[in-house]
């Protein structure tokens, strides 16, 4: 399997470098002249180009022969002149096209990619769709994980990553993804730990509810699962393309009924947006969706969240409990049902018992992503 095609570049070991940088005083091996069967503790040295073909050409040499790939990183220090500092590196990741790094090689770099920080609000399948790279380094992540590659274009959270990139960093692109595949499969295992605490059975029956477009849910599949969104494209998705069952939600919490009764609910990041007026009355309706015994696990902006967030913490007086901001990253969404919404274990306390007979189980302050507090109750 060869990484350039033979026509790119010379054949001469001396004198190989990659197609549109062909700079005379970076010379290395030519990887078209592989051996065919594997070398191990070989190296290729290839130079700096950018952070996405570095990391294709690592993967294809990886995948192909078995060697590792070394990278000269040209650096000019804070003293002046230039230093060659070099690292290696071994991937344990497979999956990625050879036809990828041909494309990537052949001058789409990253203007295709960094233009679309320039729109709003972002779509990640305009990504996709602009972008070899992100395409293959998704397949990327998705194996390494077993899920599937695909990102909704409408999805929030990805589209909320991308849109925070800088335009003259290339690496945060790749950051992206790989914060939406690690932290999705962090946070499965994390609800995982939490069912095997709770003494829950291998089959229970599991909700997650407001799950968006798979993000946590595409880890889950494994589970006596389902799936629940008020966006009628989110719960298509997940049916369709992730292959878990979905249902739908609704704008008025008294609306949704759904048809069949869980032992787990968990909904991670909802209430931390929802307006007083919806906070207790989502409670009641979630709960009620609940077998005897279930429990119900929710997060919430607390305390924390307010040290991290100069905004959550405008709106928040002293003596009060809770605060809310207009807007969020969901601009589908009407503001008076869903924005941003900080409040303290005393207002939460006061919803959970208002809404239901249940028992608190458990509060962790900060227990997701350190950030976002989390509860789980218990009704009777």
């Amino acid at each position: 399997m060869r990484l350039w095609r033979r026509g790119a570049i010379s054949s001469s070991r001396q004198s190989a470098n990659p197609p549109g940088l062909s700079t005379p005083k970076y010379r290395y091996p030519d990887p078209t002249a592989l051996p065919s069967r594997p070398y191990r503790n070989r190296s290729i040295w290839i130079l700096r180009t950018t952070v996405i073909q570095r990391y294709i050409l690592t993967m294809s040499a990886s995948r192909s022969a078995g060697c590792r790939v070394r990278v000269w990183y040209p650096m000019r220090p804070a003293h002046g002149g230039n230093t060659r500092i070099n690292t290696s590196c071994k991937s344990r990741l497979e999956g990625i096209h050879v036809s990828a790094f041909r494309r990537a090689t052949e001058g789409r770099r990253k203007d295709s990619i960094m233009t679309l920080t320039k729109a709003a609000p972002i779509r990640s399948s305009q990504a996709f769709k602009t972008s070899d790279f992100l395409r293959a380094l998704a397949e990327v992540w998705a194996k390494r994980y077993s899920v599937s590659p695909e990102i909704h274009e409408y999805d929030h959270i990805f589209g909320h990553l991308v849109a925070r990139l800088s335009t003259d960093d290339e690496m945060k692109i790749f950051e992206a993804l790989k914060h939406y595949f690690e932290n999705g499969a962090a946070n499965a295992q994390q609800v995982r730990d939490l069912m095997t605490s709770l003494g829950l059975a291998s089959d229970a029956r599991v909700l997650e509810f407001a799950n968006g477009y798979g993000r946590v849910t595409r880890h889950l599949k494994d589970l006596n699962f389902v799936a629940c969104d008020i966006h009628p494209e989110a719960v298509s998705f997940c049916a369709d393309v992730l292959g878990v069952k979905s249902i739908a939600s609704a704008s008025v919490p008294e609306d949704w009924k759904p048809e069949e009764r869980f032992d787990f609910i968990f909904a991670i990041s909802l209430w931390s947006h929802l307006p007083d007026g919806l906070f207790q009355r989502w409670l009641s309706s979630v709960c009620a969706a609940l077998n005897p015994g279930g429990y119900l696990m929710f997060s919430t902006h607390g305390a924390l969240a307010a040290t991290v967030v100069p905004q959550l913490a405008e709106v928040i007086k002293d003596g009060q409990q809770y605060g809310y901001l207009d807007g969020s990253d969901q601009k589908d969404l009407d503001p008076s049902i869903y924005g941003s919404t900080i409040v303290l274990p005393p207002y939460v306390i006061k919803a959970i018992y208002g809404a239901t007979k249940a028992r608190i189980v458990s509060f962790k302050p900060a227990g997701w992503w350190s950030l976002q507090d989390e509860w789980i109750i218990q009704i009777p």
